[in-house]
């Protein structure tokens, strides 16, 4: 059906249409029987040592490379070229022996990644979100689906209260309507997964009262979506002061969960709120514990971070993240830069778990402020904490001299707020030109992600 059909149908039509799919993508992530033999083991790892763990990823590495060297073409090429046998690589140590892998390689042909025993036609084949507007297609088979909603389940739903068959609403970046539209529904039910699906794209001041009736309507047990969306239904909610919206937790994903965020969502839907972090090449995941600090799943990936150059950070330094993926072998990504930078530490952590801790994700790599003297800041929420009565900000800069904030003002903004933002912004960032700019709203991707920092460098 295409797409300007669906979103001119009537709403019942759509439910159907979404259920039947909810119903084929249940089967295929949760009936699937790796899903269901990794589940408890995945659940038991969750206590292992690091001594352990450190075993484990060694032999993950050398399954890994052996599938990759033998049977993937990209990768066979590869250690040809640099006359290398799988058995010189095996274990994490010995992955500098390979160069780090750029997105732009692999976009320029993913079918050179799959493993060549694989039928690409009976491959699941899905795309990253494409922030910058290129998205990479991921090619995923039935047992990387299966092991990625295990760990789904086992380190983003458990350990906080819910499951695959708890009802939930999802704040997602896919029109259901066409944008034009003016009247609710701006959302699906999907009783296949037992979700309701509620667009990014409408969630604004005119229509905000339909979406939290509907959230009301439904009592359901949880919300997933966009910290940035998860932020602005919660904002709208204190403005129209709605404050009896209940859920078990609200999980936030795909973006950097800001404190001032994590404090309204949890306010005004009354609930525990938890971050996540996670990509869809299933390289990289991490989950928020009961002391709120993000812990790396080291099951999923081996995790390195490094400079510009490649080079290994010094511990306690923000570097690129560059992965080796345990999970999805169909199409291995070794060494491969996400595009994130972060910073890691292996401090011991109060709730118990020996998981490293990804202390902040400092943003796209293209999307982080660069400064005179070389540094390099994404995380820039302290600029905003105080009384500014700001609904939303974006930062542009456009050289190493001149900034634009965007801004969304509340109802208390008035000229004094301007300069006091600006002086904060410059206590951080040091002297430079910034203009700021009141808007109405502030354009989403074409994925529904809000992006705090655009780098126009």
């Amino acid at each position: 059906m295409k797409k300007n059909i669906y979103y001119s149908s009537p709403p019942v039509i759509k439910n159907i249409i979404a259920s039947c799919y909810g119903r084929k993508l249940y089967k295929r992530r949760y009936l699937n029987k790796y899903f269901i033999e990794e589940l408890p083991e995945i659940i038991k790892r969750q206590s292992w040592a690091t001594v352990t763990y450190e075993k484990y990823q060694d032999q993950c590495i050398r399954d890994l490379i052996h599938i990759a060297a033998n049977h993937v073409p990209y990768y066979r090429e590869l250690f040809q070229s640099l006359k290398l046998k799988p058995e010189d690589v095996r274990s994490r140590k010995d992955l500098s022996a390979l160069p780090i892998l750029d997105k732009s390689e692999i976009k320029s042909n993913p079918e050179r990644f799959v493993d060549e025993r694989c039928n690409l036609r009976t491959l699941n084949k899905v795309y990253t979100s494409g922030t910058t507007g290129s998205p990479l297609c991921v090619y995923r088979d039935k047992k990387t689906d299966g092991l990625a909603y295990a760990y789904t389940e086992a380190r983003w739903r458990l350990p906080y209260g819910v499951s695959k068959d708890s009802s939930w609403a999802m704040i997602g970046g896919k029109l259901v309507v066409a944008q034009e539209q003016s009247r609710p529904p701006f959302w699906v039910w999907n009783s296949g997964l037992n979700q309701l699906y509620m667009s990014s794209y409408h969630l604004s001041h005119d229509y905000a009262e339909f979406y939290l009736d509907e959230l009301r309507k439904r009592r359901l047990d949880y919300i997933f979506g966009y910290a940035s969306s998860l932020y602005s239904l919660a904002l709208f909610a204190e403005n129209l002061g709605v404050n009896d919206l209940k859920f078990s937790v609200a999980i936030s994903n795909a973006e950097p969960l800001m404190t001032y965020q994590h404090e309204l969502v949890s306010k005004m839907f009354n609930c525990r709120v938890v971050d996540t972090y996670g990509c869809t090449e299933w390289c990289i995941q991490a989950g928020e514990c009961s002391e709120r600090k993000l812990h790396i799943s080291p099951d999923v990936g081996y995790i390195e971070l490094t400079d510009s150059n490649g080079k290994p950070v010094p511990e306690g330094e923000i570097g690129e993240i560059i992965c080796t993926g345990f999970i999805n072998l169909a199409q291995p990504l070794i060494r491969y830069k996400i595009g994130d930078s972060a910073k890691i530490s292996d401090k011991h952590c109060k709730c118990g778990s020996e998981f490293l801790i990804l202390e902040s994700v400092e943003g796209r790599n293209d999307d982080l402020i660069i400064l005179k003297d070389g540094r390099r800041i994404g995380r820039l929420d302290p600029v905003f904490k105080g009384e500014f009565s700001i609904s939303e900000a974006q930062i542009i800069q456009d050289n190493l001299d001149n900034f634009t904030i965007k801004v969304v003002p509340g109802k208390k903004w008035n000229n004094d707020i301007e300069y006091l933002l600006i002086k904060s912004f410059c206590n951080y960032i040091g002297k430079v030109n910034v203009k700021i700019d009141i808007v109405k709203s502030i354009q989403r991707t074409k994925a529904g992600k809000f992006k705090a920092v655009i780098n126009n460098m």
